[in-house]
């Protein structure tokens, strides 16, 4: 038992990196305490990323870790102008400009601060190559986890739990229209897709560093359902930003194959462009915004419209 504990002391930021890659995608975003002066809520994973922080002081004051890492005085000037910044803006600008809040100032700056820290304490979690494939593994798993929800929220009328407005943010579930961008477990669906970028390349990326056919399929299955949870999302942005991303990929993993799918790309372009307009026309029409009239009460869209009464309007 002793080794055990000691080996999960030793490990701590390891184990504790692994559960943070599943919790924060994974943890719907309920509100735990209110903040003054904005919808903005103290939640769950902030609690948890505290006690991680708490947990990595321990072992930096007991010299068990060091502050030395390659992204260590980046930041710390980064945190050292973005608090020069609030405190200029809290003493001198924010008294003079009406509905501007110096707590939501500051607290935006320690939850800045709360996302970058993360960085040390996955630093000195992976100190072993061996860990590697547990990362991986978890990065996985949370990923079909995520589709699987966003899945169930367009077909099954699985909940969201959306931040996107004061309503929203006090941790109602809401049940997604027919017309509703699919968020799955995130606060909002720019959220996702900002998850799905990030993820997405990483899937392709190990699809071509590893050997095992079982591992390959399970990764480009993750890696094209994710595309798919993509286009749910509706965001344009994203698509731009994916398809670098993967240019990236293709290029370093397989630069033979980047030169040779060049040609053969513009050919099926040209012939997409040439024999199916209509599916372009449908691409495009899935990005172009509409305007809909929505009950607030049960998430329905009411059909088309320019202009609402005012007595209709919240």
């Amino acid at each position: 038992m002793k080794k055990i504990l000691s080996w999960i002391w030793d490990n701590v930021l390891f184990l504790e990196t692994l559960f943070l890659l599943a919790f924060i995608p994974l943890y719907p975003k309920l509100p735990i305490l209110d903040i003054k002066n904005t919808w903005v809520y103290i939640r769950a994973e902030d609690f948890v990323v505290l006690f991680v922080l708490l947990s990595w002081l321990v072992l930096l004051f007991r010299k068990k870790i060091t502050l030395r890492t390659p992204l260590t005085l980046p930041i710390l000037i980064f945190w050292l102008i973005g608090g020069i910044a609030t405190i200029h803006g809290i003493l001198i600008i924010f008294p003079k400009v009406a509905n501007v809040f110096s707590n939501v100032a500051f607290l935006s700056f320690l939850r800045h601060i709360e996302y970058m820290s993360l960085f040390f304490i996955a630093y000195h979690g992976m100190k072993d190559r061996k860990f590697l494939p547990f990362v991986i593994v978890t990065l996985v798993v949370t990923l079909f986890a995520v589709i699987v929800y966003g899945f169930g929220q367009k077909y099954l009328g699985l909940p969201a739990y959306l931040t996107m407005n004061e309503e929203f943010a006090k941790g109602i579930p809401i049940q997604l229209s027919a017309l509703s961008r699919v968020p799955s477990t995130f606060a909002g669906h720019y959220d996702l897709a900002a998850y799905l970028v990030f993820i997405i390349p990483i899937m392709v990326s190990l699809f071509f560093g590893v050997k095992n056919w079982v591992v390959k399929i399970v990764l480009a299955a993750g890696g094209l359902l994710g595309f798919v949870l993509l286009f749910m999302t509706v965001s344009r942005v994203s698509f731009f930003v994916l398809f670098a991303a993967l240019f990236i990929v293709f290029f370093f993993q397989k630069k033979k194959l980047l030169v040779a799918s060049i040609p053969v790309v513009a050919i099926l372009a040209a012939i997409f462009l040439i024999l199916a307009p209509t599916l372009l026309n449908r691409f495009q029409s899935t990005v172009s915004e509409v305007d809909v009239l929505v009950d607030a009460k049960t998430g329905q869209s009411l059909g088309h419209i320019k202009f609402v009464e005012k007595e209709y309007t919240v």
